[in-house]
């Protein structure tokens, strides 16, 4: 086994633990409550800024498209916070936590082996080198996409 497969069995423990550690609603939490509100502040910004231009009398000096994305960014932040913050407190009453943490260390196990063959695949494209590990996968993925 190279380096390179090393990597790939520390990745996927990595995101499996920290999947477990968090369950799936905080990992959704932590991703989507950061790129979602960064994303619609930066996409839908100029029309926001427009209507509250036209409807509110916003301020249209400079600096008030920054203005407008800060508000955006600010109000869809704490929407999704709330929002998974509801989720999680449910789940809690429920007594689901267990499952919870279990569904994340099954969705954490899949992207850790996702990023871990992107890493392998990259490792093969770069320098070349097939691993072992790479060689398992493709393998699998040969035998069941001829399924």
């Amino acid at each position: 086994m190279l380096i390179y497969d090393y990597i790939f069995v520390i990745l996927v423990l990595i995101f499996g633990l920290a999947g477990f550690y968090l369950g799936i609603i905080k990992s959704f939490s932590k991703l989507f409550c950061l790129l979602i509100p960064l994303f619609a502040s930066f996409v839908g910004s100029n029309e926001i800024n427009s209507r509250l231009i036209s409807d509110y009398n916003f301020y249209s000096g400079p600096g008030s498209y920054l203005v407008s994305s800060i508000c955006i960014y600010l109000t869809l932040y704490g929407i999704s916070k709330l929002f998974f913050f509801l989720v999680d407190m449910i789940l809690s009453y429920l007594n689901l936590s267990l499952i919870n943490r279990l569904i994340g260390l099954i969705t954490g196990i899949a992207l850790g082996s996702v990023i871990g063959f992107l890493l392998l695949l990259g490792v093969m494209e770069i320098l070349n080198i097939e691993t072992l590990i790479y060689k398992k996968i493709i393998g699998y993925l040969s035998f069941f996409l001829t399924i």
